[in-house]
């Protein structure tokens, strides 16, 4: 619990200091992509931190591009074994 209470306090800390700067500029591009890449950072950390098995990203890429694999080989005549 402690470490990540610890997790979340930092993510706040880098947060304070780096949201100052993006306001500042009205960059909403920036200020979004900061806090999604943080917040899945954050989220990240917590999770591995707490032991809970976080899914491989590349199972999820072989589960939506397993059927156009299939439907462009069927369009294209290929025959795989």
């Amino acid at each position: 619990m402690v470490p990540s209470i610890s997790i979340f306090l930092l993510a706040v800390f880098i947060a304070m200091y780096e949201l100052p700067s993006l306001l500042q500029q009205e960059s909403r591009k920036d200020l979004t992509v900061f806090v999604i890449f943080l917040a899945a950072g954050m989220t990240l950390s917590i999770l591995q931190v707490l032991r809970i098995p976080i899914p491989n990203p590349t199972v999820v890429i072989t589960f939506i591009f397993e059927p156009l694999v299939h439907i462009i080989d069927r369009v294209l005549g290929i025959r795989r074994g």
